[in-house]
């Protein structure tokens, strides 16, 4: 994080529509540090790149992992940045109605779903501390199954932060579970003219359908794993299913 967050107090928010797109004016970067080894013990921390765009009424957001983009350079010096698509996490958040869009287009869940967002219940803690000059308060809140710490900043009235969280009175500067397997920091903000495709008002599967389509492909992932462990000599016997579900949030709305 550097100079650019202070300027974060005293950027104008634009938000206005371009037909099925919305522009925004401001980004925020942040360095995401998560453990994929969490569920066997192991350590396997990759890092991962954050981006926010957001106006007043909408955000988008997406995720790179650092070791699948390639930095070239043209004659000139300039840097350019190739990510490889398939390893984006994004979504677009509609800030008004609180609901997270994303677009599945796999044969399994395919469709446009929807998400809540920043429906946390967050405790707020007498609690501050510094992260480089900016004074920041505590947070906790219990989401699907987990133990988040946020310190957010409150001189910057902005109740944004990274992925699904939000809705503190300040800007999340930091946020991550008690077992620091996933961890956010902010690094940069800076002003932005992207454009990025609007969900509003599109028809959406609610994450209550996802989690029944889910449930439905994991009974019939160990239906079969079960069928072909039968060894063909009887006819009511079943096999044992060696599958496990790992799930970082719990299938709960």
């Amino acid at each position: 994080m550097n100079k650019f967050l202070f300027l974060l107090i005293h950027l104008s928010i634009a938000n206005y529509t371009v037909g099925q797109f919305t522009t925004a004016k401001n980004l925020l970067y942040y360095e995401k540090q998560f453990n994929y080894g969490w569920n066997t013990g192991s350590t396997n921390v990759i890092s991962s790149t954050c981006y926010l765009f957001y106006n007043d009424s909408a955000a988008y957001y997406m995720q790179v992992p650092d070791k699948n983009r390639r930095t070239t350079f043209d004659n000139s010096g300039q840097t350019n940045t190739v990510i490889l698509a398939d390893t984006i996490n994004r979504f677009y958040i509609d800030l008004d109605n609180s609901i997270a869009y994303s677009v599945n287009k796999d044969k399994i869940h395919k469709g446009i779903y929807g998400d809540s967002v920043y429906n946390m219940n967050w405790t707020l803690a007498n609690e501050t501390k510094m992260i480089d000059s900016v004074i920041c308060e505590k947070a906790v809140c219990y989401f699907r199954g987990r133990k988040y710490i946020a310190w957010y900043a409150s001189n910057i009235a902005i109740p944004l932060g990274p992925y699904k969280f939000g809705g503190l009175p300040g800007l999340i500067v930091e946020l991550y579970d008690e077992d620091k397997i996933d961890h956010y920091l902010l690094r940069k903000t800076e002003h932005s003219n992207i454009q990025y495709l609007s969900f509003n008002n599109k028809p959406y599967i609610s994450r209550k359908i996802w989690i029944q389509e889910e449930l439905e492909l994991r009974k019939k992932i160990i239906q079969a794993s079960q069928a072909g462990n039968n060894d063909g000599n009887c006819l009511n016997c079943r096999g044992t299913s060696e599958i496990s579900f790992a799930d970082w949030e719990k299938l709960e709305e």
